[in-house]
């Protein structure tokens, strides 16, 4: 059996830490990716980690089946089959869920780039990346909790 493949790190930004009501130990991290395979990784790397985890296929299997206000962050895929990672952003925010967001995305661009960035997140993250970069992210609040990220 051979290991599994690595995630390599090519472009990482972290942005601000989560707020105060995230706890590692039994917070939910929600996951949405249409890569069957890159979405059980994550949830697995996630769930080693100490995390409960969801995950969905698309936008539309988030919205008809999750709770956003449960959870400690969400993970959003930004190149999404139907919905987009940027839109499902909106959505949440338009509705008032301060849900804090961390955009994934395998075809970075600035203008990808800046449309995560106007949604407001936590990380955005370049696929392949580092499991360590996904969890420093999520980690960061907890090491620094009085320190912004930039």
């Amino acid at each position: 059996m051979s290991p599994p493949p690595k995630l390599l790190i090519r472009h990482c930004i972290v942005l601000r830490p989560l707020d105060a009501r995230f706890v590692k130990m039994g917070s939910a991290i929600i996951v949405v990716d249409d890569d069957r395979g890159f979405r059980k990784g994550l949830e697995r790397l996630l769930k080693a980690h100490g995390f409960a985890v969801t995950g969905y296929a698309s936008a539309e299997e988030f919205e008809t089946a999750a709770d956003p206000d449960s959870a400690a962050c969400i993970i959003l895929d930004i190149g999404l089959g139907g919905a987009s990672g940027i839109e499902l952003g909106h959505r949440l925010s338009a509705a008032g869920h301060a849900v804090p967001l961390i955009f994934i995305t395998a075809n970075d661009s600035e203008t990808v780039r800046q449309a995560a960035l106007d949604c407001g997140c936590l990380a955005y993250l370049e696929k392949p990346f580092p499991a360590s970069a996904l969890i420093e992210a999520l980690d960061r609040r907890h090491r620094n909790p009085d320190k912004h990220q930039s």
